[in-house]
């Protein structure tokens, strides 16, 4: 049985997108004083120039949020499909830009409650530095989080 809380062994399937009112949906936010730089980087990443890293893969890495970008797909798994999001978190690592991807659902849920306790992400004067995370759960299924540090 698929581990319905590692939305990341999801496959994401473009072809099946969630299409009711889907562009309504679609999220990118940077605050204004985001560098030019930044933003070129992430429009690059959203064109598919350049590979955003999957966030499963990069426990414990820690970075500046700057901007994120969110869309509603479908995840489909086996015959499993279900609605999802797709988000990209935008920052630096020192002054290398960075992107990671993923389709986890609790990642979505530490934006939300990042942006409920910060404000706004085009309000930011600076990116907010996080962390990383993976909680396993006592059934072993593991759970992809950020921390602010």
């Amino acid at each position: 049985m698929t581990d319905i809380l590692n939305q990341d062994d999801f496959a994401l399937s473009f072809s099946e997108e969630v299409d009711e009112g889907l562009t309504a949906k679609i999220q990118s936010v940077f605050p204004d004083t985001t560098a030019a730089e930044l933003k070129a980087f992430a429009a690059n990443v959203l064109i598919g120039h350049i590979p955003a890293r999957k966030l499963n893969e990069c426990v414990g890495d820690t970075f500046e949020l700057c901007g994120f970008y969110v869309k509603d797909v479908m995840l489909v798994a086996g015959n499993q499909k279900r609605n999802g999001k797709y988000t990209v978190l935008f920052g630096h690592c020192g002054k290398e830009p960075r992107a990671y991807a993923t389709t986890s659902d609790k990642i979505y849920e530490a934006l939300s409650k990042i942006i409920a306790v910060y404000g706004s992400a085009s309000d930011w004067k600076q990116g907010i530095p996080v962390r990383i995370r993976v909680n396993t759960l006592e059934s072993g299924n593991k759970t992809y989080s950020l921390e602010v540090i």
